[in-house]
């Protein structure tokens, strides 16, 4: 019922990312006198509808967006003008340019709409804190420190870690000012150059909370971690938690080392050796599959080496739980114990599958983020609960309309200059991967994608290309600067050439969203 429950905010949601946009044509037209047929919530055949007016409201059967039919319009071919004033191509182009203009104008307002109530509402946030600094990273030679939070970027405030990555992206490795709150509270401002190695600004901080039980280890060979259902690993009986000894009589000694095998295999018959619950050791065909994106083989599982315990400090968690040297750990995971709303921490588990003197243990070991002695066992992506008040709100829902807008265009920018790929934008079905996700972190995360989403679309529609907005803004302006419409063919020839463009630009996004759909159907 949950999934259910998810699916109709997804609906909802990709419906008013159109759907605010009509509305805004919708409205400027009955400003300017415009004669509006059918007003309807979705398409396809009527659910439901009724006249008020001059005016047909529906409800149709595809709940996606919605659509404005106006008198003497048409979006293909010449518009059907009978000369009546009440047309759409009898008034002048500047009442026409305010239309077209409508719905880009209402993404925006529904945008930053969606972004206020989302922080009245509050919001689960990865908080912007450095607790994991890579050495000889852009953050540490700038002086970033450990559990660092940074509070604003180049004078913009910063509320989420996303919000980082939107604060430096298209300033290229120019430096940025970042404002910083150490944990006793005192700040200061420093100047950090981001790595752009990767065609994308690096700062090498991450947010997750390192997770140690005070006890020391060394990395030794690997251990099958999950096994996906209906793979080809689960059809041969590979389990989670199978120590992989040998394959094809070849010892195994690294993640690395398997992965290769694996890769190299051609699809051919694999012979795993395996340890389980340290019992005898069992031997069992695998037969990988060939990945068709890349061609490579794969078995179905995710592996990952595991640990031996070399030494415990006194008074720690691990000695509470009687590990020892020789103790094996195969695998540890955390998870919250609950959530909060009150912008408290959250208390965390550590599970751990482990083997001591062969015989298969479970534990599970609250998590105390004061110790700093021993391996870490876990990475923990904390979060916090941001909500602010009325004047807050509304200032930070004007910054992130904003913001977002010049992130959407410096990403057009980026990507006709390379700095950014076309595998790394995302259409329709990209959008509905991301809304289904967002749905399961509460409405305050829905908000915030749907203000992303509708500042998105109005840049989008804003680019001079027919059939949109921006393609009709153009022929428009031509025909005021001209003082009659461009020739017919000559609008006919660039529609045809925009829509060409969009649909391989459509092409492109659908078969990057298809490997986002790919995992959400698969989580």
């Amino acid at each position: 019922m949950e999934n259910v429950g998810n699916w109709i905010w997804v609906v909802i949601a990709f419906s008013g990312y159109v759907f605010i946009h009509e509305l805004g044509h919708f409205i400027a037209a009955k400003r300017v006198g415009v004669r509006v047929e059918v007003f309807s919530l979705g398409f396809g055949p009527f659910l439901f509808s009724f006249r008020k007016g001059e005016t047909l409201y529906a409800l149709s059967l595809i709940p996606l967006g919605g659509y404005v039919k106006m008198a003497g319009q048409s979006d293909l071919g010449p518009d059907a003008n009978t000369g009546k004033d009440y047309e759409y191509s009898s008034k002048p182009p500047f009442q026409r340019m305010q239309i077209a203009v409508a719905g880009v104008i209402m993404n925006f307002i529904g945008g930053f709409a969606a972004f206020v109530v989302a922080y009245l509402v509050g919001v689960n946030a990865i908080p912007p804190v450095a607790n994991e600094i890579e050495p000889g990273s852009p953050a540490a030679v700038a002086g970033i420190r450990p559990g660092d939070r940074i509070v604003s970027i180049n004078g913009s405030p910063v509320w989420r870690f996303e919000d980082i990555f939107v604060g430096l992206v298209g300033r290229g490795s120019s430096d940025a000012v970042l404002v910083l709150r150490a944990p006793d509270g005192s700040r200061r401002s420093i100047a950090v150059q981001p790595d752009m190695s990767s065609g994308k600004p690096v700062l090498g901080i991450s947010p997750y909370m390192p997770a140690r039980i005070g006890a020391e280890t060394s990395v030794r060979g690997v251990v099958i971690r999950s096994v996906i259902d209906d793979g080809p690993a689960s059809h041969a009986g590979l389990e989670p938690l199978d120590v992989v000894e040998t394959v094809d009589d070849v010892p195994v000694e690294s993640v690395a080392q398997l992965q290769s095998i694996i890769k190299g295999s051609g699809g051919r018959d694999l012979v795993f050796r395996v340890s389980r619950d340290g019992g005898d050791p069992v031997e069992l065909m695998v037969k990988p599959h060939l990945d068709d994106p890349d061609g490579q083989a794969v078995i179905g599982v995710e592996i990952a080496p595991y640990f031996i315990v070399t030494s415990v400090a006194a008074d720690s968690p691990a000695s509470s739980a009687g590990f020892a040297p020789g103790d094996v750990i195969l695998r540890a995971f955390s998870s919250p114990v609950e959530t909060h709303a009150d912008g408290g921490p959250l208390p965390y588990l550590l599970s751990i599958d482990a083997r001591r003197q062969g015989r298969p243990i479970f534990l599970k070991i609250p998590v105390d983020f004061s110790e700093t002695r021993g391996t870490v066992l876990s990475r923990i992506e904390t979060k916090e609960f941001v909500r602010l008040g009325p004047v807050a709100a509304v200032s930070s829902g004007a910054r992130e309309t904003v913001k977002y807008t010049v992130l959407v265009l410096r990403l057009l920018k980026g990507l006709f200059t390379g700095e950014f790929k076309p595998s790394e934008f995302a259409g329709p079905l990209g959008v509905v991967s991301v809304t289904y996700a967002a749905s399961k972190h509460g409405m305050g995360a829905l908000l915030l994608l749907f203000g992303l989403v509708s500042v998105n679309l109005g840049v989008f529609n804003l680019i001079p290309l027919p059939p949109l907005d921006g393609g009709l803004l153009l022929f428009l302006a031509c025909e005021k600067l001209r003082g009659k419409p461009l020739p017919q063919k000559l609008q006919e020839s660039f529609l045809l050439l925009g829509l060409a463009l969009l649909l391989v630009l459509v092409v492109l996004v659908t078969w990057n969203d298809l490997g986002r759909i790919k995992q959400l159907f698969s989580g």
